[in-house]
């Protein structure tokens, strides 16, 4: 089972629970019917659930290092592009989803939860 969201990996007791429009976070009463509802993942938890249902898991990593491992800077350099612009967009792509400059960035934002039989 693979798993990617946004989340944490240490227990916390504060609620995640957001809402998002137009990727900025806004107030669960404006926007009514226009924006998503939702909550950042407790992966330390899921990891849990997952062992007590007999699962192996491996330790919760960041998207960026899950790429990176799958290979996808090598893939990107490898890949045959029509324009230089497709080149480009595919580089800055890459960025946008193996950055982690900031703990907002979605490298680091989103985590990674493998687990097997």
């Amino acid at each position: 089972m693979l798993t990617i969201d946004y989340g944490e990996n240490e227990f916390t007791t504060k609620s995640t629970l957001q809402c998002l429009k137009a990727h900025k976070q806004t107030s669960i009463l404006q926007n009514i019917a226009e924006q998503d509802i939702t909550h950042a993942v407790q992966f330390n938890i899921f990891k849990q659930v997952s062992q007590n249902a007999g699962l192996n898991t491996y330790n919760v990593i960041n998207q960026s290092e899950f790429l990176k491992t799958c290979g996808i800077e090598t893939r990107i350099k490898q890949a045959k592009f029509n324009t230089e612009e497709e080149k480009q967009q595919a580089n800055k792509a890459l960025q946008r989803l193996t950055s982690t400059s900031s703990k907002t960035d979605m490298g680091s934002l989103f985590k990674v939860l493998i687990a097997t039989s």
